[in-house]
């Protein structure tokens, strides 16, 4: 389990696909199960195209005014939509943003329209600037640039803050580190950001980045099924320009994959 809330019969459940749609489904809409059962497949709850899969999930209780959608995709792209504006969803979906050829959507975070947004790409690179930079948008505009990327890099994660946090970030060889927040000084939006891993051929590119908290456990996951479980309290604090520690061994010819959050039963995010 990587995801869990608590959540009413009332509220409602968007899934946000990597093609830029936005599902809807009222809870009372879902199967009740127990808690040794499997539950359902979202492909038998949303009606989801060849080729889309789900990216994020947010819980809403009311879709309320000055409450935003803020969206992002491994090109670069920021978007930032009224809550609101997504009030009516349905099972066949509506256009949460529209995604360029060659792009997806990767990952999406409800804020209050005043917090700073971090992108992380594969290369290292991170640039954190407020959401105030990022205009309110109707569902079918493609966004504007939240970064400037290199050759053959992409955006791996998205982080939004008010405040302090932690930053978790793992590359393909297993190394990784936590990072302060206060290290990103905020930037203008566009730019290419700060270093924020010293990137080797032993270490590979970035994969993952995330906000995470001492009381929080984290999974990574290899292409050849291997699993590290850790606590987020083990993980070395380090500076922004290092390279990192080795998080989990990865064998030659595999790679980390996926990294999550681990809820443990006892709270949610």
């Amino acid at each position: 389990m990587e995801n869990l809330f608590v959540a009413s019969t009332h509220h409602t459940i968007l899934f946000f696909t990597n093609k830029g749609k936005c599902y809807g489904l009222k809870v009372h809409e879902i199967p009740s199960a127990g808690p040794t059962t499997k539950g359902r497949a979202l492909v038998n709850l949303l009606r989801l195209s060849k080729g889309e899969q789900v990216e994020a999930s947010v819980a809403v209780r009311r879709f309320e005014p000055g409450a935003f959608v803020v969206m992002t995709t491994a090109q670069g792209l920021v978007k930032k939509t009224p809550l609101e504006d997504f009030s009516r969803p349905r099972r066949s979906g509506v256009q949460a943003m529209t995604v360029k050829k060659g792009d997806e959507l990767i990952d999406v975070r409800l804020t209050d329209g005043s917090e700073d947004i971090v992108l992380v790409t594969a290369s290292g690179k991170a640039i954190r600037f407020s959401e105030r930079e990022v205009r309110p948008m109707g569902r079918t505009a493609a966004g504007v640039k939240g970064i400037s990327l290199g050759k053959d890099d992409r955006v791996v994660g998205m982080v939004t803050v008010k405040h302090g946090g932690t930053i978790l970030v793992v590359s393909e060889r297993g190394y990784g580190k936590a990072v302060n927040l206060s290290e990103y000084r905020r930037t203008s939006r566009g730019g290419k950001g700060l270093l924020t891993a010293r990137l080797s051929a032993k270490s590979g590119k970035l994969v993952s980045a995330m906000a995470i908290s001492p009381d929080d456990d984290v999974m990574i996951v290899t292409a050849k099924g291997k699993l590290g479980h850790l606590r987020a309290r083990d993980i070395k604090l380090m500076k922004r320009d290092t390279l990192g520690v080795r998080l989990i061994k990865v064998n030659e010819g595999d790679m980390v994959t996926d990294v999550a959050k681990v809820v443990n039963g006892n709270g949610g995010e």
